[in-house]
């Protein structure tokens, strides 16, 4: 018996390490411009960009990335949890793949346009994890996917240390390919074998899977995030000739409120500066006059999202409330410190030279993973009712998404028109309302039962009337 348990958890661990694979890639994507645009600074660099075509170049994925959750979602539903997992590292290969063979503005926007569905993964890999994993543990595979992302910056920026960006494509392209592979060696989910009249294998999965059999391990619980994507089924069931009228569904006060208090966290996250950081970091530090190897800072950068990944996993059991502001407390002090130092300070001649700045921007990412990052995500599914869970999710992650696309674009044109400090003042203006979100507006929700996270957003009239 003993041994039996050792064998589960090692199969256990190799079926996280296989899942949050794909996030090392979200990761490398999310880094890539900048260490582009650190190398296609140099004068012998055949490509030269504008202002206007670097903000392309970096904004473009998350444009594009609503489409890959549209798409992933549906593969999802329709072939299979792990089918569709498989086919969301296609992006990843033909991204990857075009980028090392670039050689004009045009091929690399085209490769970054490609790279951007794979965001959309996420309408996948959640669901997976949340079928296959208990409770007690999804937790932990979440925060191992939020690491792997930091893994896949550290990696990315440690390459391009040494080697063309053009050969770092090309190796990574070579490196997803075996994440397609790797995927044949788990299971498909139970949960959607059984839907689909596939006992046998549910069983079979099941088994490998050290998992009851028949048991359903997608409870509502309040770290779920299936159910940004199965709430669409819910609905389907539930239209019947007595159901509310799909207009009414969506006007409930428990519906358009947390809405709009989810949009306003993403505008906290989004605001506060942390995708323009991952995205032009090399053109950040230009700005502030940092003199040190831009490459080296985003390799300390992404460790120090690493470390940030880790503490959120072992804070496992603090409130969200409490996590969200120590992250936006983190962040504005941070920010506080570069904008002050880089005001006071325009210049190379600093007191410790450029050890304040950059001990600054590290520890700003390391807050932002220990809520301002993850959390936004983890709300927004658990403040909607089972009935309209899927659509509001992807309607919130779409917004969100234009909003990082927003950010990310206009962030040149800012700093052109601003000036660089100021910019960043008004980054840590939002992380200081971040803050006062947390405190006065943040819905708890851990060990909170969904019906009274409902009962929250509804009218004290009703409420009433209800008792």
């Amino acid at each position: 018996m003993k041994n039996s348990k050792v064998y589960h958890r090692l199969k256990y661990i190799f079926v996280l390490l296989i899942v949050s694979y794909n996030d090392f890639f979200v990761g490398c994507l999310m880094v890539f411009s900048s260490i582009l645009f650190s190398q296609l600074r140099d004068p012998s660099s055949p490509i030269k960009l504008n202002a206007n075509e670097a903000s392309w170049i970096a904004s473009i994925p998350s444009l594009i990335s609503p489409l890959g959750l549209l798409i992933i979602g549906i593969l999802t539903d329709k072939i299979g949890r792990r089918k569709a997992f498989q086919i969301s590292f296609i992006p990843i290969i033909v991204s990857f793949l075009i980028l090392a063979y670039s050689n004009t503005y045009e091929t690399i926007l085209i490769g970054r346009t490609v790279g951007g569905l794979i965001f959309g993964s996420d309408s996948c890999k959640f669901v997976y994890a949340s079928e296959i994993c208990t409770p007690d543990r999804r937790q932990l595979l979440y925060s191992v996917m939020f690491m792997f992302v930091g893994f896949g910056m550290m990696t990315e920026s440690i390459f391009a240390m040494f080697l063309h960006w053009q050969t770092v494509s090309l190796i990574l392209a070579v490196m997803s390919a075996t994440g397609v592979v790797a995927l044949f060696a788990v299971p498909e989910s139970p949960t959607w074998l059984r839907a689909h009249g596939r006992v046998q294998e549910a069983e079979r999965a099941e088994q490998w899977l050290g998992l009851e059999s028949g048991a359903s391990v997608t409870t509502v619980d309040s770290d779920e995030l299936s159910n940004n994507h199965t709430g669409a089924t819910a609905n389907r069931q539930d239209a019947s000739p007595s159901s509310p009228t799909c207009w009414s569904l969506y006007t409930r006060r428990s519906v358009w409120l947390p809405m709009l208090i989810m949009l306003a966290f993403f505008a906290c996250q989004e605001g506060s500066g942390l995708y323009v950081i991952l995205s032009y970091s090399a053109d950040v530090l230009r700005d502030f006059k940092v003199q040190w190897n831009d490459t080296m800072v985003n390799a300390f950068i992404a460790l120090s999202r690493v470390m940030g990944s880790v503490m959120f996993t072992l804070m496992y059991n603090v409130k969200r409330r409490t996590l969200a502001i120590t992250s936006f407390s983190g962040m504005t002090v941070s920010l506080i410190v570069i904008f002050a130092y880089g005001k006071i300070f325009p210049n190379t001649d600093r007191p410790f030279g450029d050890l304040v700045l950059t001990a600054a921007f590290v520890i700003y990412m390391f807050f932002t993973l220990i809520g301002a990052v993850p959390l936004p995500w983890t709300l927004t599914s658990e403040v909607f009712p089972s009935d309209v869970s899927g659509t509001m999710n992807g309607v919130v992650q779409t917004i969100s998404f234009i909003m990082m696309f927003a950010v990310t674009k206009l962030y040149p044109s800012m700093v052109m028109h601003l000036g660089v400090e100021n910019v960043w003042l008004i980054f840590t203006i939002v992380a200081i309302l971040g803050v006062l979100f947390s405190i006065f507006i943040m819905p708890e929700t851990k060990g909170v039962p969904l019906k009274d996270i409902l009962a929250k957003f509804e009218s004290p009239k009703k409420i009433t009337q209800n008792v």
